[in-house]
């Protein structure tokens, strides 16, 4: 090596250790290039870019100079591939299943972060399956100093059984309404047959929502669904699930009115709503008028049509008004009618 080796000009640049990384990837990472003049914070630099590519355990760069420039040998201990990846203890979930949540590979660069987040990934299939207890481990063994084998290891457990679905601070609807109006059910004696009561995370979040627009349909449209409290039984096979509520206060609908290009007059227009001042504010009843307002103009050639609510809540009054705002965009005409598979009988009998 040259004791001062800087601004000497690089005549060539060599890999080795790098078996799956090709040279050509490795150099879209660098900016010391052949003919570039050398520099050891640009080198700092490249080192680390080569490093963050993960295919590497160590990162090496020796220097020698030669009577044409300096020569660059990047000396890389590449990662070890996967050569097998195994799945173990699932009896419940088929192995096609889980691998269609997998994007691991055989024959690619182990990384330990991509190993842990298919883990992860097994385990989401589990709780969505109502396995809510599985445990996923990961175990990684070397076969030989290139190449390791991947093991999933699967504690699917019981499927965990809803006991009891309680609603805290709930006072204009009964237990049993609002357990009607949500997809969680408690497991009856079938439950182990029918997988009722079963409990799924994913379907339980569409539950909140359900719950929002069982108040909102009931002018309650400050409602404030909690975050469920969940129990397990000391035998791990029953859940509790506890539903805090704040129901706040009922809602009226106050002024009705209508902007953007009308169809007829507001008074016209207002007449055909079913949703009237006065009356307890009801979303399922506003979405219906919304629809039955767009048909309305697009069956007048507005294909394009928009109708969005805008609401105004006062607290004071406890009332919202509304206003729908109409969009309607240009009018869509029928240009050619085109008949196909017609041999026997004639475009124009058809029209």
């Amino acid at each position: 090596e040259d004791d001062n080796p800087e601004g000497q000009k690089i005549s060539a640049l060599r890999f080795r250790g790098n078996r799956k990384a090709e040279a050509e990837a490795i150099q879209l990472n660098l900016s010391l290039l052949k003919g570039e003049a050398y520099s050891p914070t640009k080198l700092r630099d490249d080192i680390r870019a080569v490093w963050k590519m993960g295919y590497f355990d160590d990162v090496k760069v020796e220097l020698e100079t030669g009577d044409d420039g300096l020569t660059l040998t990047y000396v890389l201990r590449e990662k070890p591939t996967i050569r097998k990846i195994y799945v173990s203890g699932n009896s419940e979930l088929g192995l096609d299943k889980i691998n269609e949540v997998l994007d691991l590979k055989k024959d690619t660069i182990h990384d330990p972060a991509k190993v842990k987040r298919n883990a992860e990934k097994i385990h989401d299939l589990y709780v969505e399956k109502g396995y809510y207890l599985a445990d996923v481990r990961s175990e990684v063994k070397t076969f030989s100093p290139t190449q390791v084998d991947v093991y999933f290891i699967v504690d699917e457990r019981a499927k965990v059984e809803v006991r009891q679905v309680r609603f805290l601070g709930a006072k204009i609807a009964t237990q049993d309404e609002l357990k009607a109006a949500i997809q969680t059910q408690e497991g009856g004696w079938l439950s182990f047959l029918t997988s009722s009561g079963t409990y799924k995370e994913d379907s339980f979040d569409r539950d909140l929502l359900l719950l929002t627009a069982f108040y909102y349909d009931r002018g309650y449209v400050n409602v404030k669904i909690g975050k469920p409290q969940i129990e397990l039984s000391p035998d791990k096979h029953y859940l509790y699930i506890t539903i805090p509520i704040e129901e706040g206060e009922v809602f009226t609908i106050g002024k009705l009115d209508f902007k953007g290009e009308l169809l007829d007059t507001r008074e016209a227009m207002l007449a055909r709503l079913t949703v009237k001042p006065g009356e307890n504010f009801n979303r399922t009843k506003l979405g219906a008028d919304i629809i039955k307002v767009t048909d309305q103009y697009k069956d007048r050639g507005w294909a394009y049509v928009n109708v969005n609510p805008l609401t105004a809540v006062n607290m004071e009054s406890r009332t919202v008004d509304l206003t729908l705002d109409i969009q309607t965009g240009k009018k869509v005409f029928f240009e050619r009618i085109n008949v196909r598979g017609n041999s026997k009988t004639r475009d124009k009998v058809i029209r």
